[in-house]
């Protein structure tokens, strides 16, 4: 990209507080057209506050946004759109209540762009979008009725297809499969193709060395290094992310003591079925790690909660030779714990403080008076805690307050604050970065090694750097099974596709 090249968006010293917390530091950014500008940090550096900021849902304390040659002044999202500054976020906006159509229409309405005036250009105008992206999804269609990655490809079409100088990516891929994912790819190059600015949010380093043009690290809410092209320093990138010297290698295997055959089986499940899983079998040992690889649509999420209790299936789960419990409440008294990869709608309590949310369920807590604890037990929460490195001002602070790796890890310190019989994990580091994922798997191998019984479900392959074996699911069936040392991406992947 050349330095020439026009600016569409230029983020001058902008800062942010919240009371005492300096959420941003005299950050700068600038967008030039035709480029993909990949904007990284850990959980908590800064980017979402900042993408909020050009999103119009806060307002800077200091500094100025100008985009193209106009200085200019968000004090809502409706500005924001009108200006050109579209946000995909990685809460979805679409209306489970409207039809594809409809989405657009209203939206385009809102933004006061009209690039769409009636249902019959929005159906139009849907579908075009929609065929550009290679999905399948019809205008008239029901948003309620379609899966999170289809609503995801919605989500973006119309973010795209509103004329926007600017496109702001925030996880834009979690939840996409391979082949949305490549549509999503070929897409943002037609973008910029078009001049089109985009910035980029993504834990997902692969896919940003990938897209990147240019790629700009926050620390602590400031600036902490700018990368101007490839091939890129990928050991300076991680440590600039994380405030280190590291490299991307989360857990050494070298030291690893894998689970033997004669250890006990902890898990066993036969010939299970329930929504989307149509018939498996398989069992986890004392101390072994056996990860699930599906993508969207495999069954992964629904064999999970058969599992934990939260689903009705036919068919075996045994845990320690008995029957598994048939509720979430049970399954948790029995230590068969579960962290979902949809933390901010199964995991965290957005009302509640840190430590409410790491105690909750415990029979010892909920029988104390509201809102106490012994000194022991908070202790005990802290630890945890700054086990999984969350970052927060106190354990009585909101967790909504946290940003959402950060309330993922509070989630995760929450199923190992007690010793597990079974740990379930469904997508267990989505959306985390590249510091706290390598916490997160090593907290993963502790619970190994302290003689858990692991079932890891997840669409992200470098999840299983410590898994023992493999399975590979696709359409609800189990189609192949790899053992370590023979866990790679090329045979997950081949299995996978195959």
């Amino acid at each position: 990209m050349k330095d020439e090249t026009e600016i569409v968006l230029d983020v001058r010293s902008i800062t942010k507080t919240f009371g005492p917390t300096r959420a941003l530091v005299n950050v700068s950014l600038t967008v030039r057209a035709g480029e993909v500008h990949a904007l990284l940090g850990a959980n908590g550096a800064g980017k979402s506050t900042l993408i909020k900021t050009l999103a119009g849902v806060y307002v800077p304390d200091s500094g100025s946004i100008r985009v193209g040659s106009e200085e200019v002044h968000l004090t809502d999202p409706l500005q924001a759109r009108a200006r050109g500054i579209a946000v995909i976020h990685q809460q979805l906006s679409v209306i489970s209540s409207l039809t594809v159509a409809e989405n657009f229409l209203i939206r385009s309405y809102s933004a006061k762009q009209s690039f769409v005036r009636n249902s019959a250009e929005a159906s139009e105008h849907a579908r075009r979008a929609l065929d550009a992206l290679g999905s399948t999804t019809r205008p008239s269609d029901m948003v309620s009725a379609l899966t999170f990655g289809e609503r995801q490809m919605l989500e973006i079409a119309i973010a795209i297809s509103s004329q926007a100088r600017v496109v702001i990516m925030d996880e834009p891929t979690s939840g996409l499969t391979a082949k949305e994912q490549g549509s999503l790819f070929a897409a943002i190059r037609q973008l910029v193709a078009a001049g089109v600015g985009i910035i980029y949010v993504s834990h997902k380093m692969n896919e940003v060395y990938e897209i990147a043009d240019r790629i700009t690290v926050l620390r602590n809410g400031s600036n902490a290094a700018e990368f101007s092209e490839a091939p890129w320093d990928r050991k300076r990138i991680v440590s600039s992310i994380i405030g280190e010297t590291a490299s991307e290698a989360l857990v050494g295997d070298s030291d690893l003591v894998r689970v033997t055959g004669s250890e006990p089986v902890i898990l066993e499940v036969k010939n299970l079925v329930t929504d989307r899983v149509a018939g498996v079998d398989f069992e986890v040992r004392r101390g072994e790690i056996l990860g699930v690889y599906g993508v969207v649509g495999s069954g992964g999420p629904q064999l999970a909660e058969a599992v934990v209790g939260a689903r009705s299936y036919t068919g075996s789960i045994r845990v320690n030779g008995a029957p598994a419990p048939r509720s979430v409440l049970n399954a948790r008294r029995a230590h068969i714990l579960f962290v979902p990869s949809d933390h901010r709608t199964r995991g965290a309590v957005a009302g509640q403080s840190i430590q409410e949310n790491v105690l909750l369920g415990r029979g010892q807590w909920r029988r104390t008076a509201w809102r106490t604890v012994s000194a022991d037990l908070h202790q005990r929460v802290e630890a945890a805690t700054n086990r999984l490195g969350v970052r927060r001002h106190s354990l009585s602070q909101p967790i909504s307050q946290l940003s959402g790796g950060n309330q993922q890890k509070a989630v995760f310190a929450r199923a190992t604050f007690d010793p597990p019989t079974l740990l379930v994990l469904e997508d267990p580091t989505q959306g985390v970065d590249v510091g706290a994922k390598r916490d997160m798997l090593n907290e993963i191998e502790r619970q190994r090694a302290a003689g858990a019984a692991i079932l890891m479900l997840s669409s992200e392959v470098s999840e299983f750097s410590t898994a023992d074996r493999v399975l590979v699911l696709r359409d609800g069936l189990v189609v192949g099974e790899l053992r370590r040392p023979h866990i790679s991406e090329q045979e997950i992947l081949q299995l996978s596709a195959d």
